[in-house]
């Protein structure tokens, strides 16, 4: 639910997360995400953002910060009071992560 700081998503148990009250900018932690090689996963956030809008500011797998590679070369903002949603592609190759994040805003 809440998110702040460094939030670990086991990955084993879910790949969609629903995050309300957020308390501030974030880090999500993907634990248990297979690593064979040429596999890909689909991790999405969804934040319900109050009158202060938070993002993830980056990201770890297994604790390791990973580079994000933003549509459009742009990294996020969220909009007060709206909801966003957060899609991230991990594509494992040559063992080390691709990830690609996308994000989008509904009223």
């Amino acid at each position: 639910t809440n998110a702040t700081g460094t939030v670990t998503h086991d990955c084993s148990v879910s790949t969609v997360y629903v995050h309300s009250s957020v308390a501030g900018n974030f880090i999500p932690n993907f634990t248990n995400v297979p690593t064979t090689d040429l596999r890909s996963r689909i991790i999405t956030l969804i934040i319900q953002q109050g009158a202060t809008p938070y993002v993830p500011i980056s990201i770890q797998i297994a604790g390791v910060a990973t580079s994000i590679r933003w549509i459009g070369g742009s990294s996020p903002v969220g909009n007060a009071n709206q909801i966003t949603i957060f899609t991230f592609s991990l594509i494992r190759t040559g063992s080390s992560w691709l990830v690609l994040g996308n994000f989008s805003t509904y009223n």
